[in-house]
């Protein structure tokens, strides 16, 4: 793990971690996967993607996890996001108040209702749900982004 701290903020790179991003893609695409404000953590857009991500090949270089399979890559996008929460102290799903899925097939994502409950069980997050014309990956089908509030609550 990776943490910068600037002033009061704290960014998190938990990619290597969780089989996600190499090390490579943060400073080059200057990002990180979870920045933290007070109590309150904000968890960068999760894709169905590992690997290194330098630019050279911009995005070829990427492995698509389940490419073709939206149920495969759903379901690895919200296991991502919830074991970087959880390494950046979060109780998962108990302490996220907002998810937003963003997809390329509202069908799809309307079918897989069930991968949503393997992962959030009665934890009801606000929830927005998008239909995207592209995300990053050409075969790249979803991406959830999500906030939680961590400590007493």
């Amino acid at each position: 793990m990776s943490t910068t701290v600037t002033g009061h903020v704290k960014r998190y790179v938990y990619g290597p971690e969780v089989n996600y991003l190499g090390t490579e893609a943060y400073p080059h695409y200057s990002f990180c996967d979870i920045t933290q404000a007070g109590n309150t953590l904000y968890c960068s857009g999760v894709t169905p993607t590992r690997g290194v991500q330098d630019g050279t090949n911009y995005p070829y270089n990427l492995e698509v996890v389940s490419a073709g399979d939206f149920r495969g890559q759903y379901d690895w996008v919200l296991g991502t996001l919830g074991r970087m929460l959880v390494l950046a102290g979060a109780q998962f799903p108990r302490d996220v108040v907002n998810v937003t899925v963003m997809c390329t097939d509202m069908q799809a994502l309307n079918g897989s209702v069930d991968i949503w409950a393997k992962h959030f069980g009665d934890a009801w997050p606000a929830l927005t749900y998008m239909q995207v014309t592209a995300l990053y990956h050409p075969e790249q089908m979803v991406e959830a982004n999500a906030i939680a509030v961590i400590g007493d609550n």
